[in-house]
């Protein structure tokens, strides 16, 4: 058997976790196996959870079992998940695997030649030490790939409103001004998901339950920081631009010794803030976050509009 491994990347980060049935049969989940090391870390206490029983083939439980025996014995693999100071020790030599959670956490892909392995590594005592979610490699990679084409939300006449990259949020504002943010995962280029429930939604039924509602949907692009700082043209005040918020926060300040664009940019650049992300958010508070000009995408990087952009 030919066992590979190596950091996750991050579109790879959302199949770490369990989602919906209808996400985790596209992508050819088989189950996931969740595992901690006890309190003095030395024990090994595991449980498997089915995803689609009939993947579940002998020639597969045989693979995992040697897979789950390299990760425990063979040098090779570092000693992934021989005891805890040994995952934590090779999780601090595989620093770029963060994954940057509160808890933190750090992704692996291996890879056979007909299965995928995402092994999620924590090395806190309390915490489960980690799972191995385990697919039909095939499968893994053709949902990643056609992922890559966002989620498309339209009007209930179809009506290209926007596409969403896999993974990404939206809000939900309902007349009353009141909203709710869910996430939203591929399975087709007609069907997602939205939120943690396992309803399949038709992007057109979608629509339609959104109009129905009188509810307005924007996204919340991952590419789009929280926020970031702008400048009022007309005084040279520095404001605060939130993400999926129409306006602007005024401040009541403004730069001294430099130009009011000058100002913010240094903000900007404090907080990781790009100038196509900044870019951007200006334009999502000013003509609507479903606007082709709030995707930081849309330009380069001095924040100037890429030519032939949506």
């Amino acid at each position: 058997m030919n066992l590979t491994i190596r950091p996750m990347t991050p579109a790879e980060h959302n199949y770490y976790y369990s989602w919906s049935s209808h996400l985790m049969a596209a992508a050819g989940c088989i189950g996931h196996l969740r595992g901690d090391m006890g309190r003095e870390g030395n024990s090994f206490y595991t449980t498997w959870f089915d995803h689609q029983e009939d993947l579940k083939t002998q020639a597969f439980k045989d693979e995992l079992d040697i897979v789950v025996t390299a990760l425990r014995f063979d040098a090779a693999y570092g000693g992934a998940l021989a005891d805890r100071s040994k995952l934590a020790a090779y999780c601090r030599a595989h620093p770029e695997s963060g994954m940057g959670t509160i808890s933190l956490e750090y992704g692996f892909r291996l890879d056979t030649d007909n299965y995928a392995y995402a092994l999620r590594l924590n090395p806190d005592w309390g915490d489960y030490n980690f799972y191995l979610y385990c697919y039909v490699r095939e499968k893994l990679d053709n949902h990643m790939a056609e992922s890559k084409r966002g989620i498309r939300f339209v009007t209930p006449g179809y009506r290209d409103l926007f596409r969403l990259a896999d993974g990404d949020g939206i809000r939900i504002i309902s007349p009353d001004g009141k909203y709710k943010d869910r996430t939203c995962r591929y399975i087709s280029e007609t069907h997602m998901t939205c939120g943690w429930d396992d309803r399949l939604y038709h992007i057109h039924d979608f629509a339609e339950e959104m109009e129905r509602a009188g509810n307005t949907v924007i996204p919340l692009r991952s590419s789009l920081p929280k926020k970031c700082f702008a400048t009022l043209e007309s005084t040279g005040e520095t404001v605060v631009i939130h993400r999926g918020v129409n306006g602007y926060t005024p401040t009541g300040q403004r730069p001294e010794g430099v130009s009011g664009q000058e100002g913010a940019d240094a903000l900007n650049k404090t907080i990781g803030v790009t100038r196509a992300q900044a870019a951007a958010m200006l334009a999502g508070s000013m003509f609507g976050w479903a606007c082709p000009g709030a995707d930081p995408a849309n330009y380069d990087e001095q924040g100037k509009p890429v030519k032939n952009s949506p």
